[in-house]
């Protein structure tokens, strides 16, 4: 039995969107770049592709699991 059959699946999302403003995520990108200027890093290409994540998922109003949906689902359903 799918979840959908059982229930567990539905078509309405079931969360209001919480958007993330801009000054949350200069702060956020701030504290991880001073971070690691103070403590040192091992790559400042991870640093970087960090903050850079932030603001694509930021820019996008999504998280990280809303940008692709696995191969099972054909139309748009949500897990409840």
């Amino acid at each position: 039995m799918s979840l959908l059959q059982e229930g567990k699946l539905i078509n309405d999302p079931q969360r209001e969107a919480q958007w993330v403003g801009i000054s949350l995520i200069k702060r956020m990108v701030k504290a991880m770049t001073e971070e690691a200027f103070v403590s040192g890093t091992r790559s400042w290409d991870c640093t970087i592709s960090k903050s850079l994540s932030i603001f694509l998922l930021s820019s996008l109003g999504s998280r990280g699991g809303d940008i692709t949906l696995s191969k099972g689902y054909k139309n748009a359903k949500y897990l409840r």
